[in-house]
């Protein structure tokens, strides 16, 4: 037989709540049987207190009495004068507490008459001295009665505190078996409760477990068919079985002005109104129709949807039962947008349709750009690493001879330095992103720098063999720019035009002055740009094709940074093509600078990472160089390449370290 949780829940708490009763009745009677225990040995205990107090206060009453009899001064009787007064009290106060012993209360009288004799003696005594008849007083002394009723007193209550001692003993003990008892009774049926509770525990947790599990799945599958809803462009709303609405989508919180917290449990006809538009008369609501009829109900035009503030929206909408799986209607559910725009201008819906589709087809692709660019990102990183890796490891192997060794340094390098390139693009684009990319602006000749960009270039366009012509106009060619990014523009844009060219085509430059601008234009015979693709030609992350399958190699960054450096130096950039296959041109425009100044030489390499002057050239004989890196690779390659140049060479790990090194070692330089 299977149990529900909830019944497992009330079974195991009932069980639990009569062991607690059971043991809360226990427990009282334990702990009543502890109690009475403890006031029997503080009962004792105050009669051993009565009994000690009565010997003090006759002693006390016969200092007072010696006192008096010695010096015959009345103050010395206030001792004695307190003891009279208070002994009655003991007595009587022993008299109470023995009550429940018989023995004792059999001994009080007895008590009372020594107590009562005693006292009897020493008032003789004062009463002679009082009357200065010293020597009956001294007779009295010298007789040693009052030292006999003093010590049969002493006696006399000595077997009672003994009889006391012995029953607080006995009560002691029987007081430490009740809390014994108490606490078994206490300990037990508690850690029988905490077993039980353990049990419970664990049978709980195991069907809460499956519970939740259970619920999970049912959330998520809710979850998603909420996001499924909601994901949709119509609104929709959901009821129960008696037509209270249980969900609203965006769209219908939108449209009807009711939030989802607001709406829960509300009536439909108060969350989704409708009338008729020309009458103005409530329209039966297609959802409540459907649950009722069982089918799915569509209304005509012309209904009106009165939002929580009173808007007006025109609406089409239908309605649709919601059953379970055995067929059993559940709920219903209505979908309706708003078609208000649709009703106001008809002619147009064709085109705004058609301009939505193509915002999200852009907003998407914008979307998958970057994920895109980062795949593209691995196929070009992946190319040279392949080639400098598989060349590496056969250089290992030591078995080529030294024309093949040739090849493959000639290979690690080219593919390095494609590498290299790569990541300066990434480094500059990243620069353009975060707005850290700064110019070095001088008065340059920007012919100069078109020349050094096509002396560049030169190699790989005789390799092509395409047909270069170059029409500069030197005349007012003076700008104000950063002469290594103006070489990098021009860099871009000639190895792209070298690089989409098929072999034994052209390409076109030129140079000329506008009014007080200067336009340079490049042109090429080469693959040409869809009219799709050019509006995107120079955004980030954009290619016409960027898959690794592609044909041309590159990160599609190198017009993205062109067009951010034309900006920066004042200038701008655009592109026409007819098509592909049709080739492109690429027209720049810088404004010319006012005043003329004269402008040196320009190289005529573009500038990237280099180490080839550095190995061959540079000698550092005598130069002490600090290396401060945190990776061993390149510390150990910057401190070979130093080395042999000469120089003498202390690499540091990190910055406590060189700080650390400085103390005792002066470097010239620091790496």
């Amino acid at each position: 037989m299977m149990w529900s949780t909830e019944k497992k829940i009330i079974i195991g708490f009932g069980v639990v709540l009569a062991v607690l009763l059971i043991n809360a009745l226990v427990s009282y009677r334990a702990t009543r049987r502890l109690i009475n225990q403890d006031l029997l040995v503080s009962h004792t205990h105050d009669v051993l207190g009565e009994l000690e107090a009565t010997i003090s206060t006759m002693k006390d009453a016969e200092t007072g009495e010696r006192g008096y009899i010695i010096t015959g001064e009345a103050r010395y009787l206030q001792p004695y004068e307190s003891a009279v007064e208070q002994i009655s009290n003991h007595v009587a106060r022993l008299q109470q507490l023995t009550a429940d012993t018989p023995s004792q209360q059999a001994r009080i009288p007895v008590l009372k008459q020594k107590v009562d004799s005693r006292l009897n003696r020493l008032k003789n005594g004062i009463e002679l001295r009082g009357k200065g008849d010293v020597e009956g007083t001294r007779q009295i002394i010298l007789s040693g009665e009052g030292k006999l009723l003093m010590d049969d007193l002493r006696q006399f209550v000595s077997v009672m505190e003994n009889d006391e001692n012995a029953l607080l003993a006995q009560r002691s003990e029987e007081a430490r078996t009740s809390g014994r008892y108490a606490f078994l009774t206490d300990l037990i049926p508690n850690l029988i409760i905490c077993l039980m509770l353990l049990l419970m525990s664990y049978i709980l947790t195991r069907d809460i477990t499956a519970r939740k599990r259970a619920e999970e799945a049912l959330r998520q599958q809710r979850e998603w068919l909420e996001v499924t809803l909601s994901s949709i462009g119509d609104a929709v709303i959901a009821t129960d079985i008696g037509g209270a609405a249980t969900f609203l989508n965006p769209v219908a919180q939108a449209l009807t002005g009711w939030k989802q917290t607001e709406a829960a449990g509300q009536p439909l006809e108060q969350v989704f109104k409708i009338v008729n538009e020309e009458t103005r008369q409530p329209v039966e609501n297609p959802a409540l129709r459907a649950m009722k009829e069982g089918i799915i109900v569509g209304l005509a035009n012309h209904t009106v949807l009165l939002a929580k503030d009173g808007t007006e929206v025109s609406i089409d909408d239908s309605g649709a039962p919601i059953k379970d799986s055995a067929g059993k209607t559940i709920g219903a559910v209505v979908i309706f947008r708003d078609i208000t725009e649709r009703r106001r201008a008809e002619k147009e819906r064709s085109q705004l349709l058609a301009g939505e589709q193509a915002a999200r087809e852009r907003a998407e692709e914008a979307s998958r750009a970057k994920d895109e660019f980062v795949a593209m990102i691995s196929h070009e990183i992946r190319s040279p690493l392949t080639a400098i890796l598989g060349w590496a490891q056969l250089l290992r192997r030591g078995t080529f001879d030294e024309s093949q060794r040739k090849q493959a340094v000639e290979t690690i390098e080219r593919n390095a330095r494609t590498q290299v390139q790569l990541v300066e693009d990434l480094l500059d684009i990243s620069r353009v992103i975060t707005g850290k990319l700064r110019l070095n602006v001088r008065p340059v000749e920007i012919t100069q720098i078109i020349e050094a960009a096509l002396h560049s270039i030169r190699p790989a366009v005789d390799a092509k063999e395409i047909q270069l012509q170059a029409h500069l106009e030197r005349k007012g060619s003076l700008v104000s720019g950063d002469p290594d990014r103006l070489q990098q523009v021009f860099w871009n844009l000639f190895s792209n035009a070298v690089k989409f060219t098929p072999k034994h085509g052209s390409i076109e430059v030129t140079a000329g002055r506008i009014n007080s601008h200067i336009q340079i234009t490049v042109s090429d015979s080469g693959a040409g740009i869809s009219a799709d693709f050019l509006p995107y030609v120079f955004d980030r992350f954009s290619q016409a094709n960027i898959t690794s399958e592609r044909k041309y190699g590159g990160l599609g960054l190198g017009l993205a940074i062109v067009r951010h450096l034309m900006e920066l130096h004042g200038g701008s950039v655009r592109v026409e093509s007819a098509g592909e296959g049709q080739g492109a041109t690429f027209m720049l425009t810088f404004p010319v600078r006012v005043v003329h100044e004269e402008v040196g030489e320009l190289d005529t390499t573009y500038r990237s990472v280099e180490y080839d002057s550095f190995l061959t050239d540079t000698m550092l004989a005598g130069l002490r160089v600090m290396i401060v890196d945190d990776e061993p690779e390149t510390r150990d390659l910057l401190t070979a390449m130093l080395t042999q140049r000469g120089a003498e060479v202390k690499p540091c790990a990190s910055a406590s370290d060189a700080l650390a090194t400085l103390v005792a070692w002066h470097p010239d330089v620091l790496v």
